[in-house]
């Protein structure tokens, strides 16, 4: 089984799918060629095929030259590498985890990029991995991503604040004195009368 590359550079990506191949094929030894290239075709999207979805599950990298193409504009983009139509996440980290390992054993890797903190970043070990994105097809034929995966982390952290601020309610609710203020006025004390709503949690991000 081999990946489909999702753009047109001259990437060198020859040694890293051989060896994804080769892990592939060495755990399924009675599956044919053909049920390979179904499988294929059924996990990830050609360059040409149509996505139903603007969000995709993406791999990418940082543009460097490595690619080929000399293309200062391209410099602080990510590239795409392969998008996938479903998230299969064994798949995803084997694929992940040997470019990492090709990245890590590249050699004054620095000088690939005009990034000064590039070296750190690419043999960062979670550098290659499954991403949320947007994919944008430049005049060029270059596809890059518009990483998207941000978007999760901060709605998971505003909703971890807002289940704080409601135990937080709900403890002072249960107090003897906050009872009795209820059943005397009807309603709550000011320390504890707003309960924090889902509704609106987003507004805040939209600076964002």
């Amino acid at each position: 089984m081999s990946p489909r590359i999702d753009n047109n550079l001259n990437f060198n990506h020859n040694d890293i799918s051989s060896q994804y191949s080769e892990e592939i094929n060495n755990d399924d030894e009675d599956d044919d060629d053909e049920d390979d290239d179904d499988e294929d075709d059924d996990l990830y999207f050609n360059a040409d095929e149509p996505r139903k979805t603007r969000y995709n599950i993406v791999l990418c990298e940082l543009y460097n030259k490595s690619h080929g193409n000399k293309n200062n504009k391209l410099c602080y983009y990510y590239l795409n590498i392969y998008t996938f139509k479903y998230l299969n996440i064994d798949i995803l980290n084997k694929i992940s985890k040997s470019y990492n390992d090709h990245l890590k054993s590249i050699e004054n890797i620095h000088s690939l990029s005009v990034i000064r903190n590039y070296e750190n970043i690419a043999k960062n070990k979670n550098y290659i991995k499954p991403q949320i994105a947007e994919n944008i097809f430049l005049e060029s034929g270059h596809c890059v991503c518009i990483i998207k995966t941000i978007w999760i982390k901060l709605i998971q952290r505003t909703w971890r604040k807002i289940y704080a601020l409601r135990k937080d309610v709900i403890s002072k609710r249960c107090k003897i004195e906050s009872l009795i203020f209820r059943e005397i006025t009807g309603k709550w004390p000011n320390t504890c009368i707003h309960f924090p709503s889902l509704k609106g949690m987003l507004y805040p991000l939209q600076k964002y």
